[in-house]
């Protein structure tokens, strides 16, 4: 496990169904989460994102605050390369925020 590449191994165990081996690809990859891989990281499982929420929500949290930084970044160029990856990272930003609106279900602004 040390030499192989833990988004790659992340992603066949989301698609063979092998759950244990997906919490474990998700720690090891928290394990290591910089800056400069949270980016990469999060536009390589938003595909498999409703399986790794830990993971997105450490990439999340990563990037906060260092937004000017992330985005001059070549990882951001790349990831602007896909629709879905830039709303997915858009709208987890939102999610605090959104979160703190809703007052006993009313959305207050």
């Amino acid at each position: 496990f040390e030499e192989a590449d833990p988004l790659e191994v992340l992603h066949l165990s989301v698609e063979f169904m092998l759950e244990d081996l997906t919490k474990l690809c998700e720690w090891k990859l928290m394990q290591g989460l910089t800056l400069d891989n949270a980016l990469i990281t999060f536009g390589s499982v938003v595909s498999v994102r409703s399986k790794v929420p830990t993971l997105v929500k450490a990439c999340v949290e990563r990037m906060q605050g260092q937004l000017r930084d992330v985005v001059g970044s070549e990882s951001f160029k790349e990831l602007c390369r896909s629709e879905v990856a830039v709303r997915e990272l858009l709208l987890s930003f939102d999610e605090p925020l959104a979160k703190r609106r809703r007052v006993g279900g009313v959305v207050v602004d």
